[in-house]
Parts: structure tokens; C-alpha cells; sequence
């Protein structure tokens, strides 16, 4: 039974997990674009209600806001003003009983708004079956800059500019993870948690500027203006709509699981 089970993971997952994760990080238009991706309605964290840390929500965001994260709306979140040391943390866990331990092929956060709250800037983690958090794209200073995918002529991302202001039109915004070729996030290992870390996303004057934890990496593209900006995001928080987790389908999720029992067994 166990060389089966071995024989059948290796058959659907070796080939689509040969490719590494990557993300995107995309803007839409318009008051209401039509080519970003659906909310889902059947995530595997539709209805699961998220510890919220950190700095938590801005007091726009009524009381229990956190349920509008997994309601398959675009009803969102507010996320706290200024504490550019400190994310908000949105977290799905099983110790926290809102999140059932699998593999994960895509993760999506959705944002929205006619400003600088539009942006993202988000840093995931996901947790192993010992308890032991790891942050996807460790190597990427500036993963997650929503604002980034904006370069200007050199082909660089552009900073320190008002650059909202370009884009008035552009109303939401899409970060994703996923596996390119359709494989399974994280090598295909079971996911016992994941953990949304939103740092700040403006500056005075709505400027661009990399989050806190980027410029404490060595991130530093602008430079501090004494007066105006210390060099990195200190003040406003982004507008987030929803957080939807995908995994495989509920036939091929059983597999995976009822195997990697068996094999930790064995």
C-alpha cells in the first residue's frame, strides 16, 4: 500500500512541482474591471474567521471585520495607519482551528480601492507539520511590492514618485502565488498554517516607497528626505478585500493526505 501511494504522489505531483513558486503582482482598471480573477465563494478558507495581530485594523474597519476577509465579497478590510515597525497580521492556523493542515497550489490577496490604498505589500509565511514558519521568496527583499510591477523607461520599478496619481483608474489589485506550471506550492509539502503579513503601502505625499521590513533587508531605493519621508512606507495602510486559498481537488487532496499519513506512519 505504501509503494503504491508513493508511486501514485510521484505520478501527479513530480512533474508539476519541477518549476519554483513565483508571484504577480497586478493593477486593474476601471470602476469595474473585468479581467482580474474572481473572488471564490469555495476556497479551502471560505468562512474560516483569521487571527488578527500586529497593528491590526484601521477603526474605519468595523468590529469583527476580520469575517469580511473569507466572505467571497469585495467588501474588505481597512488596515491600520502609521507603525511602519510593526505589519497587520492576518493568520490561518490549525492551532487556531480556522485552518484544516494540506497542500496549497495558489494563494491570492485581493485588494481595492481609488487611491493609494489600492496598493500591496505583502509578505507570506506557511507552516510546517513541526510548527516552524517559513516565509515564501526569503531571497526577495522586495517581494510582494504591489507598486513594483509600475518601471519606468530603464525598466526599474519606480519610486518616490506620486505615482497613484497616474493611475486613477486603477481600483483593485491582485498579489498571487502559485507554481507556474500548475504544480503545488511550497515543494508540495502539507501546510499547517499561513500567515498574511501586510505592511504599509504609502509615504507622505502618497509617495512609493518600500515597506519597512524591505529597508531593514538593505532594500533602500529613495533615499530619506528629512521633513518628508524616511526613506521607506510610514503611513498609510492598504484596503484589502479578500484572501482565498486554493488547493486541489477534493479527490486528489484525500490521496495526499491519506499517503502522507501512511508514509509518516511507516
Amino acid at each position: 500500500m505504501r509503494k503504491s501511494c508513493v508511486m501514485a504522489l510521484l505520478v501527479a505531483l513530480l512533474v508539476p512541482m519541477a518549476a519554483a513558486d513565483t508571484w504577480m503582482g497586478r493593477l486593474y482598471g476601471g470602476i469595474h474591471p473585468s479581467d482580474r480573477p474572481e473572488i471564490s465563494t469555495t476556497d479551502h478558507v471560505q468562512g474560516q474567521v483569521p487571527a488578527v495581530g500586529g497593528k491590526g485594523f484601521h477603526g474605519a474597519t468595523p468590529p469583527g471585520g476580520e469575517v469580511r476577509l473569507t466572505d467571497g465579497t469585495t467588501a474588505g478590510v481597512v488596515n491600520a495607519d502609521f507603525g511602519a515597525h510593526l505589519a497587520t497580521i492576518i493568520t490561518f492556523e490549525d492551532t487556531l482551528n480556522n485552518f484544516t493542515p494540506t497542500v496549497v497550489e495558489r494563494i491570492r490577496s485581493f485588494g481595492g480601492n481609488p487611491d493609494t490604498r489600492n496598493w500591496q505589500n505583502l509578505v507570506v509565511e506557511w507552516k510546517n507539520a513541526q510548527g516552524v514558519w517559513t516565509r515564501f521568496f526569503a531571497d526577495s527583499p522586495s517581494f510582494g511590492h504591489m507598486y513594483a510591477t509600475i518601471t519606468g523607461s530603464d525598466g526599474n520599478p519606480r519610486w518616490g514618485e506620486n505615482i497613484a496619481v497616474e493611475y486613477p483608474s486603477a481600483t483593485q489589485s491582485l498579489i498571487e502565488i502559485y507554481n507556474p506550471n500548475g504544480g503545488l506550492l511550497a515543494g508540495g509539502a502539507m501546510i499547517y498554517g499561513l500567515r498574511f503579513n501586510y505592511w504599509l503601502v504609502s509615504s507622505w505625499g502618497s509617495q512609493i516607497l518600500p515597506g519597512k521590513e524591505e529597508f531593514d533587508l538593505g532594500f533602500q531605493p529613495t533615499p530619506a528626505v528629512p521633513g518628508q519621508h524616511p526613506g521607506y512606507a510610514d503611513v498609510t495602510g492598504s484596503i484589502i478585500q479578500e484572501i482565498d486559498v486554493f488547493v486541489p481537488e477534493p479527490a486528489s487532496l484525500l490521496l495526499l493526505v491519506s499517503c502522507a499519513a501512511l508514509i509518516r506512519r511507516r
